[in-house]
């Protein structure tokens, strides 16, 4: 790979790595640029599980990371997330976010 082609694929992942993160802070207002509408319900931790999708995206994507640094950059995050964040199922879902008082439907 040329040096030319290694910056830019760094450019990009970079990017792509500044998108996912904007994506899990700020989702309402990175959708709202972008789409130019309000998140609603369950929109916003989707958006967070895309942000997380882009950040991994971006790491599998530098010259210096493979693949499975991308995959496992994912799978941490994601399950971190939907585990420990209860809005992740907008407060009601089956032990998210819970240690205790699961319910089951």
């Amino acid at each position: 790979m040329t040096s030319t082609m290694k910056k830019v694929l760094t450019i990009a992942a970079v990017a792509e790595a500044a998108m996912g993160v904007a994506l899990i802070v700020i989702p309402s207002l990175v959708v709202r640029l972008l789409l130019g509408s309000q998140l609603a319900g369950v929109a916003s931790p989707l958006a967070r599980v895309a942000g997380i999708a882009l950040l991994a995206l971006g790491v599998a994507c530098l010259p210096s990371c493979t693949a499975l640094c991308g995959m496992l950059t994912y799978s941490v995050l994601a399950t971190a997330y939907l585990f420990i964040s209860p809005s992740a199922a907008n407060g009601q879902g089956r032990c998210c976010g819970r240690l205790s008082g699961c319910t089951s439907s």
